[in-house]
């Protein structure tokens, strides 16, 4: 699963979803978003984001990349069948 976030000044802040904010969790500790998650490799791609900043939202497993490049090698890591679905306007998508 690629997440791809320009996060041009890091991941930002949202002032009920970040740490010690009242809707605040890791992205693998929401059920459906766990369910997910669950088998797969998640790659985040941001060419600004730090590795502290990453581990605010999700797990350690998850991999960085900073390039499109990075993401391409880690895909060609994979399986031989995958397939891609395009969620545009992520952010505005939120699970309860």
């Amino acid at each position: 699963m690629v997440v791809a976030t320009a996060s041009s000044e890091g991941l930002g802040f949202h002032s009920l979803a970040d740490r010690g904010m009242r809707l605040y969790r890791k992205a693998d500790h929401k059920q459906e978003v766990k369910e997910i998650f669950q088998g797969r490799k998640v790659i985040v791609f941001s060419p600004t984001c730090s590795r502290p900043d990453l581990l605010e939202k999700y797990d350690q497993s998850a991999i960085l990349c900073h390039t499109w490049a990075e993401v391409l090698a880690h895909l060609k890591d994979g399986s031989g069948s995958q397939t891609v679905s395009i969620f545009p306007n992520g952010s505005l998508q939120h699970i309860e």
